[in-house]
């Protein structure tokens, strides 16, 4: 087969592409026929390899580098930007700490200019627009009487005020671990019912008393005692106390006592009070009885000072009142038939009663000395007299014995003779020239006296029977009904204070707020102690009429009734102080004034209705027996 003959293919032409805005090339440059092969291939373009290290760009500032030098790292550029990151984060914390610092002490020193000037500032009411002297009742943190009548005292320093102020907010507004059961609660400090069972109970309620000396572990409280006992010392170390004063001369030739220790000192034992357990009301009791010996070692014997002896005469009062009320509350924690709760009895007994007389006798001009207040008691009533001739010697002795108990005579009316002098002079109290503030805390002091009176119990064997000392107790109640009653009748008519509160649609002046404060205050305390003789009556009549069952419910059901009047009407006066309030956007000035007594004043008439409404039920039962 013979072989195809090979043929040249025929050249295949490929036309010339132009690019735009190239020229064309001359006919010199034109491609050699031999070439056209090769050239008709398509073009490849290949990218040279790039070296291992680039060779710098010869400056043109140091043209004979040569060409070939290699360049070195940059260490210091991370070292840098690591410490530039470091300034910026050490600049933004001094600014965060300088801020946190800042606002920090700026919000502690707003919070002691807010105590200062707001909390603890006196209430601008003028003295004669608080006729009954409501303001003169108000709680003291050294400041109480200086110019400004309220605040810190600056004698103090700064330290000293601090320490006062931060006292003054753990015990007002900080918040507790631990709070007082409601059962077992004491009353307010300034209260009437500081002593009679809370919750509304009966004289003769048979809960444990005990527990109104258990220790309450509120850490606001334990931290508030701490910083005043810090006030103290720091107020001791710049004279200010009642035991040495730098101002001792002008006290012995003018006589009074340093008030802004007396503040100071009130302030603890209340704290104190609160706490509970032994140690502690034994602490607050020393410090009441601090506080009374220095103003009665100290008497003001200024004539021009009167307003000064007129505070002293009520502080001695409150604090006889208080550590009376304090020594029964620890005689409750000894064990029943005891020589320590049987000291402990006559102890309060005994401070009740030598914190009343001197006050009533000296109000009415009485002599303490010899038999002077014997011819007071009417024949028959407690003649025997007391071993000891001073009156003083009775009351202030710290340790009384069995001894000198038994040796005071009692009457056939089953009144010692100190509380036959009592008795006695009570009657004419109302009328004596004292302060309306001090016939208020005279009148507590005898509600709180009956109290214990009712409740005492020292042998085992009572709590089965009638206290021995329950016909003291209503001899003492009905002294004070009758002086209760006085009181009420200088007032303004309780109708009249409930139209006040519920038809005006404003708030009514300090002036008619202070007296009808005084008004619901004597209501409350006179439907109390009805109630309280009212259960004694029965006590006693162990098989009572009709006629007596009768006249006891009706005394309850009148106090009951006075009682919730008195609520009504405070509930009406504090829906007008809330009022003003929301108008103002805070507190008005005569809401400062008055609104804390005023509701202490509505508790107290809750509590009076608690008691009577039980009260009652057990008298219905009785009459539903018969």
């Amino acid at each position: 087969m013979l072989a195809r003959p090979l043929t040249r293919a025929p050249t295949r032409r490929i036309p010339l592409l132009l690019l735009p805005h190239t020229p064309a090339p001359s006919s010199s440059l034109a491609l050699a026929p031999g070439l056209t092969r090769a050239y008709a291939r398509t073009p490849q373009f290949t990218t040279p390899d790039e070296p291992l290290y680039s060779t710098p760009a010869q400056s043109p500032s140091n043209p004979h580098l040569p060409p070939t030098a290699l360049s070195q790292d940059d260490y210091a550029s991370p070292v840098l930007s690591i410490g530039l990151t470091f300034r910026r984060v050490f600049r933004y914390a001094v600014f965060a700490s300088v801020g946190i610092v800042l606002t920090v002490a700026g919000g502690y020193a707003g919070t002691h200019w807010w105590i200062e000037h707001v909390q603890l500032s006196a209430p601008k009411v003028k003295g004669q627009d608080d006729p009954d002297e409501w303001l003169d009742e108000r709680e003291g943190w050294s400041g109480l009487h200086t110019a400004k009548r309220g605040g810190t005292d600056p004698r103090l320093g700064i330290k000293a005020r601090m320490a006062v102020r931060a006292a003054y907010f753990a015990q007002t507004s900080g918040t507790g671990t631990a709070a007082l059961p409601a059962e077992n609660a004491v009353s307010n400090p300034d209260s009437a019912f500081a002593v009679t069972r809370p919750g509304g109970r009966f004289i003769s309620s048979e809960d444990d008393l005990a527990a109104l000396g258990a220790q309450v572990n509120d850490s606001s409280w334990l931290e508030a005692e701490q910083y005043l006992v810090t006030a103290l010392a720091l107020a001791q170390d710049k004279g200010i106390s009642l035991i040495e004063s730098l101002e001792w001369e002008k006290h012995v030739e003018q006589g009074g006592v340093d008030r802004a220790a007396v503040e100071l000192e009130e302030r603890l034992a209340g704290i104190r009070e609160l706490i509970g357990g032994r140690p502690r009301l034994e602490a607050a009791r020393d410090g009441w009885e601090r506080i009374y010996y220095a103003l009665s070692a100290s008497p003001t014997s200024d004539p021009a000072r009167g307003e000064e002896q007129e505070w002293e005469q009520r502080e001695k009062v409150k604090a006889s009142r208080k550590m009376a009320e304090v020594s029964a509350r620890i005689a409750e924690l000894w064990r029943e038939g005891s020589d320590e709760r049987r000291a402990e009895n006559r102890r309060a007994e005994g401070w009740f009663v030598g914190g009343l007389i001197p006050a009533l006798a000296a109000s009415e001009g009485q002599s303490l000395k010899g038999d002077a207040l014997d011819k007071l008691v009417p024949e028959g009533e407690g003649k025997s007299v007391s071993p000891k001739s001073s009156w003083f010697a009775f009351w202030s002795r710290r340790q009384p014995t069995a001894s000198s108990s038994a040796s005071t005579s009692t009457s056939s009316s089953g009144l010692s003779p100190e509380l036959a002098h009592l008795v006695a002079l009570i009657p004419s109290a109302p009328s004596a020239p004292l302060s309306p503030a001090t016939h208020r805390s005279i009148l507590s002091s005898l509600i709180s006296l009956e109290t214990f009176l009712a409740r005492r119990r020292d042998d085992p064997s009572s709590s089965t029977r009638l206290p021995p000392t329950l016909p003291s107790a209503q001899a003492v109640q009905s002294a004070a009904l009758a002086y209760a009653r006085t009181r009420l009748e200088r007032c303004d008519p309780l109708p009249s204070v409930v139209h006040l509160a519920s038809s005006t649609p404003s708030l009514p002046s300090s002036t008619s707020l202070s007296r009808a404060l005084s008004t619901l205050f004597y209501t409350t305390r006179h439907a109390a102690l009805s109630t309280h003789h009212a259960e004694c009556a029965l006590a006693l009549s162990p098989r009572a009429s009709s006629t007596t069952l009768s006249s006891s419910l009706a005394s309850i059901r009148a106090a009951t009734t006075d009682a919730r009047m008195v609520i009504d009407a405070s509930a009406a006066l504090e829906a007008r102080l809330e009022t003003a309030r929301s108008v103002l956007g805070g507190e008005s000035e005569e809401e400062k004034a008055f609104g804390g007594c005023l509701r202490r004043v509505r508790r107290d008439a809750e509590r009076v209705v608690k008691m009577g409404e039980g009260l009652e039920r057990v008298v219905s039962g009785m009459q539903g027996k018969r």
